[in-house]
């Protein structure tokens, strides 16, 4: 046999196991899917479990200052504006609706630092950070259902961070994000406020 024979004979036979090699490696790929179950991925010894959600937090933890829980306030009784007696420079946010227009001031609203409330009947709750000097209003529901929020105590950044009733979800307010808890109530929605001083709502409402 001559010696390009043999090369010839060579490169096919290196070129058929190479063909082999391929199909034996995506054999082992299929198996090795079909026998994947959707238990939850381990990290360590460590399921990734709702235990390991409910307590890792998203963000630096030296960024945390851990304080007491504030109380739950929903459901808040209002006034009309001449039944107040507010200096005029206090601190009062509003926010507008169909229905009408509501204040609050912040000097009550620092109490729990989170009210909540509706506006048309849409559950929000509205936030203030006394540290931060910040203030959001923020829807608390979901496709599903509506839920209660209030300040957590944590200040990440120094900034509030809040927290479902039955706190399972944190969120920071100034990122508008959940930095604790489950994927499903990861964004904050906000709807837009205006802050202002009580001597303007005396005059426009």
């Amino acid at each position: 046999m001559s010696n390009t024979v043999r090369n010839i004979t060579f490169k096919r036979l290196l070129f058929n196991n190479q063909i082999f090699m391929k199909w034996i490696l995506l054999i082992l790929v299929f198996v090795y899917s079909c026998n994947t179950t959707n238990e939850a991925p381990v990290i360590g010894d460590v399921s990734i479990d709702d235990d390991v959600v409910l307590t890792t937090w998203d963000v630096a933890t030296d960024d945390l200052k851990e304080g007491a829980s504030y109380a739950l306030v929903n459901s808040p009784q209002f006034k009309k504006v001449n039944e107040l007696t507010l200096d005029d420079n206090e601190q009062v946010v509003l926010i507008k609706g169909f229905e009408g227009v509501k204040v609050y001031p912040l000097r009550y609203v620092n109490f729990s630092e989170v009210v909540n409330d509706k506006i048309d009947d849409t559950p929000i709750a509205i936030t203030n950070c006394p540290q931060t000097k910040s203030s959001m209003c923020i829807a608390r529901f979901t496709e599903d259902d509506a839920f209660n929020l209030k300040a957590s105590g944590y200040l990440y950044k120094e900034n509030q961070v809040y927290t479902n009733a039955e706190e399972s979800v944190f969120w920071s307010q100034m990122l508008l994000e959940k930095i604790r808890g489950y994927n499903q109530y990861k964004t904050a929605k906000t709807y837009p406020l205006i802050k202002t001083v009580w001597s303007t709502i005396k005059t426009f409402f």
